[in-house]
């Protein structure tokens, strides 16, 4: 029996392989943290001699900061569920074949009514999610070379697996789904029984993290609803108990929006509120939501609070706009999903703000409740970090096929040369690829404006007429502008391929053979690659010198695979980025469909009410 205890942390972890009582034991480390308490708590300091579920409270020694002495944690654990899912096989869909589906929820879902988007926007959309299955692919097959060279062992299906598994068994199974939910509500019934009965008035705190923010929420709505009759038991009822006392609710990372916007229907058993017991307006449940702009899963939950209202539930939750937390303060995307983790002035927040506790946030105490506040380097990071990396493939991928060609021909150039000519045909690849892909990723004029006057124009033929020296120095000067206006005619012919294949690829699509070569980047590599190959053959049949031996021209055409390799990888990374920035980072498609379910509720009520007026 715990002594003392006068709040209660539950933790609830996201999606993902996760060890038992590993969440708990972060949140552990960053309350301590808070507080400033020495604290090193192993997994095994989780587990009782007896094996009953617990709940975790600091002991002495060392001894325990007064504000952390009457805290204790618990863990509500439920990765073990999907993982014996997956591990069995034969339930869940593939992954791939999952994420093909997306798009079509959304089309199936909302008519053109509710979604103002054209056809060619659903054909782009697919697109795009199948360059990011075409992504996976690519880092699956340099994750493969790694595991034979002996670099390292990684299984990326298995982890896909476990990632998006976690996402189909609570959003789609709803035997698997009741199952979690029912476990959540015995753990917390064990392990908070006790506990209350000694100290009636002890406050519970929820801490959630992805896809265990769509679990917490699920069952304090549970918990809160009109129980259905053929399910109702004096069990059920007596999990219900604790939630009286909840007080608040962390969510970070939490993808919430996305499930109502997707998985309508996974909602429609918890629409009625229990309305017997309405918490008073000062006892209402403080929810605060905390996500970075870099994190690819937690966004502002407008459509949570929207659907809060229309279903009554605000009279349980304090969820204002003013408590959305959104902000930029960690620098690597998609690793910002679990950077919350490590961060004092997130959970400091929230321990000041709803648990009425004075946290020592950079050694302060902070009185006071403060918003996390961007991070002056981390914005720009998360847009820098990405486009650089692509800029480093494509300039690998040249390097690679200038320095073969360099030694079919028996050309020696020194180092700055050949950097200076890398880096101008980098640029004009670079300029290429983007002008070309924000063509066919966006309808925004000034979007299409950027791509064609700075990248084409000043990026791509700029940087490569200013730096490129050419592959022969000494070429005549005739003949290194006739090459240098035929190599931006390939650029020109590149772009129009691709953009012309975009618009065109709905009539595309209706032939087998040619759909394969209309999809995503395929048409901007075809066009490139061919044309490329063209220049290749023409500079060394023309300048390999007559009297020299033959050389093997293989190694030139496995550079050139490799290079249009390095370039496709380069083009998947510069889409997913621009779609990351444009499209779901600055939000547009949340507000997209947060606006279609807005009219779909709009017209089914319209068609309610005449349905009603007419006479009968």
């Amino acid at each position: 029996m715990l002594a003392g205890v006068g709040k209660i942390v539950v933790a609830i972890h996201g999606i993902g392989n996760q060890y038992h009582n590993a969440t708990v034991q972060s949140v552990v480390k960053i309350f301590s943290r808070c507080f400033e308490q020495a604290v090193a708590v192993p997994l095994g300091g989780f587990y009782t001699a007896d094996g009953k579920l617990e709940a975790y409270q600091l002991r002495s020694p060392p001894d325990v900061t007064p504000q952390m002495k009457d805290i204790g944690f618990v863990e509500v654990y439920w990765a073990n569920i999907p993982r014996r899912v997956q591990r069995h096989g034969y339930t869940i869909e593939e992954t791939k074949a999952w994420a093909r589906t997306v798009v079509q929820r959304v089309r199936a879902r909302y008519s053109y009514e509710d979604l103002p988007l054209r056809e060619r926007d659903y054909l782009s959309a697919a697109a795009t999610i199948e360059e990011m299955i075409d992504a996976i692919t690519v880092v699956g097959n340099l994750l493969f070379l790694a595991e034979k060279a002996g670099l390292a062992k990684f299984d990326l299906d298995d982890l896909l697996t476990s990632f998006v598994g976690d996402v189909q068994i609570v959003a789609d199974f709803a035997n698997y789904r009741e199952r979690i939910l029912r476990k959540f509500r015995r753990i917390l019934s064990e392990v908070l029984k006790p506990i209350l009965k000694c100290n009636p008035e002890a406050d519970i705190y929820i801490v959630a993290h992805s896809e265990g923010t769509v679990v917490a929420l699920l069952g304090l709505l549970q918990a809160f609803s009109i129980p259905s009759p053929d399910i109702a038991s004096p069990e059920d009822e007596e999990q219900r108990t604790w939630v009286r006392n909840v007080r608040g609710l962390m969510t970070i990372g939490s993808p919430i929006d996305k499930h109502i916007a997707l998985w309508p229907d996974m909602w429609d058993p918890v629409q009625n509120p229990n309305t017997t017991w309405i918490p008073p307006k000062d006892q209402r449940i403080a929810w605060r939501n905390y996500y970075d702009y870099g994190d690819p899963v937690g966004f502002e939950l407008d459509t949570a609070r929207a659907w809060l209202k229309r279903h009554g539930w605000d009279k349980f939750f304090e969820f204002e706009k003013r408590h959305d937390f959104g902000f930029a303060r960690y620098f690597l995307p998609g690793k910002a999903h679990n950077d919350y983790w490590n961060d004092p002035h997130v959970f400091g927040h929230f321990i000041c703000d709803v648990m009425r506790l004075e946290p020592v946030v950079d050694g302060l105490k902070v009185k006071r409740p403060p918003a996390p506040r961007n991070r002056p380097f981390a914005s720009v990071s998360s847009y820098v970090t990405p486009y650089t990396l692509t800029i480093a493939i494509l300039f690998t991928g040249v390097y690679l096929l200038f320095a073969t060609l360099n030694s079919y021909l028996g050309i020696w150039e020194p180092l700055p040369l050949v950097v200076r000519d890398v880096t101008g045909v980098t640029c004009l690849l670079s300029g290429t690829t983007a002008c070309s892909r924000i063509l066919c990723l966006t309808r925004r004029l000034s979007f299409k404006l950027i791509a064609i006057v700075a990248f084409s124009f000043l990026v791509g033929a700029g940087g490569y007429v200013i730096l490129r020296t050419d592959w022969v120095v000494h070429w005549s000067d005739q003949f290194l502008a006739n090459n240098g206006v035929r190599s931006l005619l390939v650029a020109v012919f590149a772009v129009a391929f691709s953009v012309v294949a975009d618009r065109n690829k709905k009539i595309l699509q209706r032939y087998p053979p040619l759909r394969l070569i209309a999809r995503g980047a395929r048409p901007l590599l075809i066009a490139g690659g061919l044309l490329a190959a063209m220049l290749i053959f023409f500079r060394a049949g023309a300048f390999l010198p007559q009297d020299s031996t033959p050389k093997p021209f293989w190694l030139v055409v496995l550079s050139a695979a490799a290079f249009l390799y390095l370039w496709w990888l380069a083009i998947i990374l510069f889409d997913l980025t621009f779609v990351w920035h444009r499209y779901i980072r600055q939000g547009v498609w949340q507000q997209c469909l947060c606006r279609a379910r807005q009219n779909l509720i709009k017209r089914r009520e319209a068609a309610k009410e005449f349905a009603s007026s007419r006479p009968r």
